[in-house]
């Protein structure tokens, strides 16, 4: 398999990247589903990051038609990430689990094994999750609040239009509203 970084040099390839990580996160954490609650957090977390990339990515490609600017910063932002995925890619390589396989055998097998994962390693995930997700719900916050200024900018300009219009449209006087 190719080197996933080599890959992730646009915004959309490092939204790839996260969804294939976090992916293997959630495929593991599915494999040790009932072994306990750290593992289940870690699951919820990557499954909530994979719903936000995925809908970082619609909304980046929605704004490279209506506004450039702000694709461009989001871009940006979600760029950044690519170190976040390098760290978290580090520790999946590192502690990738044996199988992930649904036989009935070896997942009861894989239930009387301790997780390949330590504690300490799944709390580093799990916060290397939350960082990540942080990061893209401020980078969508500040979308979002770019699109209202912008929304808000076309407002006033709209409503000046209206007001010019208004004012400099004579008014028909009385009596040619009366002459039919």
């Amino acid at each position: 398999m190719s080197d996933p970084f080599s890959i992730a040099s646009g915004a959309v390839g490092v939204i790839s990247l996260g969804l294939q990580l976090t992916g293997q996160v959630v495929s593991y954490c599915q494999a040790y589903r009932d072994y306990d609650d750290d593992i289940r957090r870690v699951d919820s977390k990557a499954q909530a990051l994979q719903f936000s990339l995925n809908r970082t990515c619609s909304i980046m490609k929605d704004a490279l038609s209506t506004d450039p600017q702000i694709a461009s910063d989001l871009q940006a932002r979600i760029l950044e990430l690519r170190t976040s995925f390098q760290t978290l890619h580090t520790k999946i390589e590192k502690y990738k689990p044996v199988s992930t396989s649904t036989s009935v055998d070896v997942r009861s097998q894989l239930k009387r094994m301790a997780h390949p994962f330590r504690k300490d390693t799944l709390r580093d995930i799990g916060n290397d999750l939350d960082s990540v997700e942080q990061t893209i719900q401020t980078s969508l916050n500040i979308y979002t609040a770019q699109m209202s200024a912008n929304f808000q900018r076309m407002q006033v300009e709209m409503f000046q239009s209206l007001q010019a219009m208004v004012y400099y449209t004579p008014v028909p006087s009385s009596r040619s509203h009366y002459i039919s």
